[in-house]
């Protein structure tokens, strides 16, 4: 469980996370620095944030978990600055400098600042379907393909297990489980305790998204932390919630 003196730290702008990602960019208001919160005693969660005209600071979710002397990126930040600073705060606070990096989907919240993980010589993995999308889309695609299929056994990097339940909120979203720290990582297919949407469902399957919430609850049913991609950690309600939002969407 987390804390509440380690609750306290979460920035009130997670609250944006129950709307859609789709609006253009503002240089009007300053971008927050990247913010760290501690979940367990060897998981850390990242958050970075992006200016939107609409929603003003938009926060996105990542993990640092520690593997023994170093330790394991999930998901970059936004940008590539962003995600020197993760990197640096790896290294010289946490004092685990990132060895391996794992990307959930190819959008830039979580694949928008791998140049700067390649940069410095750390391993990069995706999905081959995301280095595909990401390689079409503008952004650059991780070194690695992780070749797995729709609910293969999960893959083991060190401490953390990757998922792949088939097509959601993107058609390459993956997971990742912590099973030390019972913490599971939704990315954007797991929405936030105060979504009353979605969000961006630009490259989302409606039809199967339902489908793979449920392949992540049987797989990992003894999770008792939740990070959504965008917003707070919560319990394993956030993934009744998504599955209801799922349901009702279109009605």
């Amino acid at each position: 469980m987390i804390s509440k003196k380690i609750l306290r730290v979460v920035v009130t702008v997670f609250g944006l996370g129950s709307s859609a990602v789709t609006a253009d960019t503002s240089t009007e208001q300053r971008v927050p620095p990247v913010k760290f919160l501690q979940l367990s005693e060897t998981v850390w969660m990242h958050t970075s944030y992006k200016v939107f005209k609409k929603f003003g600071a938009y926060p996105s979710n990542g993990l640092v978990v520690v593997d023994g002397a170093n330790s394991i990126l999930i998901d970059s930040a936004w940008t590539d600055a962003q995600t020197t600073e993760i990197l640096d705060w790896a290294r010289n606070e946490l004092g685990h400098p990132v060895k391996q990096a794992i990307f959930t989907h190819a959008h830039s919240d979580k694949m928008g600042g791998v140049g700067a993980v390649q940069a410095r010589g750390i391993e990069t993995h995706a999905l081959a379907l995301s280095n595909q999308i990401a390689s079409a889309s503008g952004l650059m695609p991780a070194e690695f393909d992780l070749t797995l299929n729709q609910n293969d056994k999960a893959l083991n990097f060190g401490p953390v297990e990757v998922f792949y339940p088939g097509a959601g909120h993107s058609a390459d979203n993956l997971v990742a489980y912590v099973p030390e720290a019972g913490i599971l990582f939704g990315g954007c297919l797991i929405r936030s305790a105060r979504a009353k949407r979605l969000g961006n469902i630009a490259d989302a399957n409606l039809m199967h998204w339902g489908d793979a919430v449920g392949s992540v609850q049987q797989q990992f049913s003894d999770a008792t932390l939740v990070v959504p991609g965008h917003g707070e950690p919560a319990g394993a309600e956030l993934l009744e919630l998504t599955f209801q939002l799922v349901t009702e969407h279109g009605r």
